[in-house]
């Protein structure tokens, strides 16, 4: 990974977005200013904790931050919830592959803190323990019901589940608008798996009659 910063005290601790350099992790191009990762012309914008998360653990180069260092660098040593940092890590780990690359790995060290590792490097043991954390992508749910004006309902359905998988800080979870990009396709799971670099993928349908739901998963 090649990550170029400006130097000065509130740089070389706390993470000022406006004050990084863009860099890159692997084929990822990286712009915290505009909190913009992009990949063969595709372009996503994260939130801002979520990007200063990245930023912190991209600085360390494959050594372990400890969750007090990463809150006095991301958010300014004031009192957080675990979830909060559990979300943000979270979101963190989507952005691997959440635009069809998985080039780097969040891994959480037990009773220590969190290492940012590229599975695809030297091959030590953690990045090969990390490259083999579970991950998923969660396809859009096909409407079953007949009515078009039904997509609504199972388009929910599909960003729900998405939403709460992302809550298990240990699981990657693949971001909506690229897991939206397979909807109406008709595709192999297998495929979609080996694209996304995904250990699992959820594929399902909702049927809408009357007052009854029916969702197959």
């Amino acid at each position: 990974m090649d990550v170029t910063r400006q130097d000065g005290p509130e740089i070389r601790g706390r993470v000022v977005l406006a004050h990084e350099l863009p860099f890159t992790l692997g084929v990822l191009t990286i712009e915290p200013a505009t909190r913009q990762v992009g990949l063969n012309g595709h372009r996503e914008t994260v939130e801002p904790r979520v990007m200063q998360v990245l930023v912190a653990l991209a600085r360390g180069e494959g050594a372990i931050l400890t969750r007090d260092e990463l809150v006095e660098r991301c958010w300014d040593g004031r009192i957080v919830g675990d979830d909060a940092i559990n979300r943000a890590l979270s979101r963190a780990r989507q952005i691997a592959t959440g635009i069809g690359a998985r080039t780097f790995v969040i891994e959480t060290v037990p009773r220590v803190g969190y290492q940012l590792t590229n599975p695809s490097g030297d091959g030590s043991a953690a990045a090969n323990a990390a490259s083999r954390a579970p991950s998923i992508c969660v396809l859009p749910f096909v409407n079953m019901s007949g009515d078009p004006e039904q997509d609504y309902f199972s388009d929910g359905i599909s960003e729900d589940i998405t939403t709460d998988l992302s809550k298990i800080s240990t699981l990657a979870v693949t971001a909506r608008n690229t897991a939206f990009t397979f909807k109406g396709q008709a595709v192999d799971v297998r495929d979609v798996a080996r694209k996304l670099g995904v250990s699992h993928v959820l594929e399902g349908s909702v049927r809408k009659a009357g007052g009854r739901v029916l969702i197959s998963a």
